[in-house]
């Protein structure tokens, strides 16, 4: 950034600091999901949570060190074998679910297996129950409660085209049969299941299986969904697909708006207001490589753009605790980024400025926007040595995870 930039930048407001390496770990192995951050044992101190394709859950605490470390340890027959990548027999596919499924005060860590395996971990890291399905559980665990009852229900999808129900305790209530397998995370709304499949399909279905309704997009959805209020309050549900798009559902099935990218959405957006306008955003990354942040209405605000794809979800959180919101994002292009959750605008006319600044922390002072526009305003960006798959944030840490398995801790620091 030249000096007259950093002038027009100082004049209008720039963070401060810089974006540290604190720790990291290397797992010995890939890893495929994006790191959780939770009080898991009501310690007050939230825990780092850890999977891998090993079929390792390794829990750190707030100093980065091992709290407990829970490996997998399944049997493969000769014949199973002959069908399986040994080494991922036991890979943990997607970021596990945090909850108190038994509801007496403590959390456990629940997460499915490429051998078709749920696992059901107390927060000291001891196996509670595990259960098994004939292929592979790619997408996430989620919890629901079951119909005029106190109790508490998990459900999930499998490659063999089933939705599994199961009690708390990991007993089986119901499967339902679908025509298409399923890779997605389920949510249940209203007693009713939402969830994608591998032939593009968006479902609602009744806890019994009944079909309420079916809207078919161009591609698999491997995505979750998540319900959401729009800004008067109706109810809706968005969801990715590997179509490109992000769909805005209404609870009956319709389409409300689609937003188009030019890559697949992997995961699921962020609802969240941002920039402190009193209005909920969304906020999601896409394969072409961009970052978005568009209104609950489903027109853009801003993007910034990556040289590689976005696969992770989204983190909003107050980094630098100066008050304001920031959008952390993780590439394959190796890097974490972390940019202003107002973003910025590229100044209309200041004559011999306005065609030379460019947003922060850009490669040229030559901007690509129309003069006016407003863009994504990086504040810090990290190399990592690694494709990005997720990152974390407790407190002023971002923890990111490479799917070459390094854990990295990286640390704000106040600075001029």
């Amino acid at each position: 950034m030249n000096k007259l930039s950093k002038i027009i930048r100082n004049v209008f407001g720039i963070k401060k600091g810089k974006i540290n390496l604190l720790k990291s770990f290397d797992l010995g192995c890939e890893s495929l999901t994006q790191p959780i951050c939770e009080d898991i044992d009501n310690d007050s101190e939230t825990e780092t949570i850890i999977t891998n394709t090993k079929g390792e859950v390794i829990v750190f605490s707030e100093n980065q060190e091992i709290k407990w470390k829970y490996a997998i340890k399944e049997k493969v027959s000769e014949q199973d074998a002959m069908f399986l990548d040994e080494e991922r027999t036991n890979s943990i596919n997607h970021y596990p679910l945090i909850a108190d499924i038994e509801q007496n005060g403590k959390k456990q860590i629940l997460f499915g297996t490429e051998f078709g395996k749920v696992y059901a971990l107390d927060h000291n890291g001891k196996q509670i129950w595990a259960y098994t399905t004939e292929h592979p559980i790619r997408g996430g665990i989620n919890n629901f409660k079951i119909k005029e009852s106190k109790n508490t229900g998990i459900i999930f999808g499998s490659t063999d085209k089933y939705l599994y129900l199961l009690s708390s305790k990991g007993k089986l209530l119901r499967k339902l049969l679908n025509d298409a397998q399923i890779e997605s995370t389920p949510i249940v709304i209203n007693n009713n299941i939402i969830f994608g499949d591998n032939k593009g399909k968006i479902k609602s279905l009744d806890l019994k299986g009944k079909i309420n309704w079916t809207f078919q997009t161009k591609d698999k959805i491997v995505s979750k969904a998540i319900h959401t209020k729009m800004n008067d309050g109706t109810e809706a549900i968005l969801i990715g697909g590997v179509d490109n798009n992000l769909y805005c559902l209404s609870l009956e099935g319709k389409l409300i708006w689609k937003f188009e990218t030019q890559g697949a959405l992997y995961t699921e957006p962020v609802v969240l207001d941002i920039n402190d306008d009193g209005l909920n955003e969304i906020v999601f990354g896409s394969a072409d490589g961009k970052i978005y942040v568009i209104t609950m209405q489903g027109n853009q605000l801003w993007n910034y753009e990556t040289d590689f794809w976005i696969i992770g979800k989204p983190v909003t959180k107050d980094v630098d605790q100066d008050g304001a919101m920031e959008v952390i994002i993780g590439s394959y292009d190796n890097n974490i980024y972390v940019l202003t959750g107002k973003g910025i605008y590229i100044i209309e006319y200041v004559p011999g400025v306005s065609g030379i600044i460019a947003q922060n922390g850009s490669y040229s002072d030559i901007p690509s926007n129309t003069p006016g526009e407003l863009i994504g305003d990086k504040i810090w960006e990290y190399g990592t040595g690694g494709l990005v798959i997720g990152c974390a944030v407790i407190k002023n840490k971002i923890i990111v995870q490479t799917k070459e398995g390094k854990v990295l801790w990286l640390h704000h620091e106040e600075g001029k």
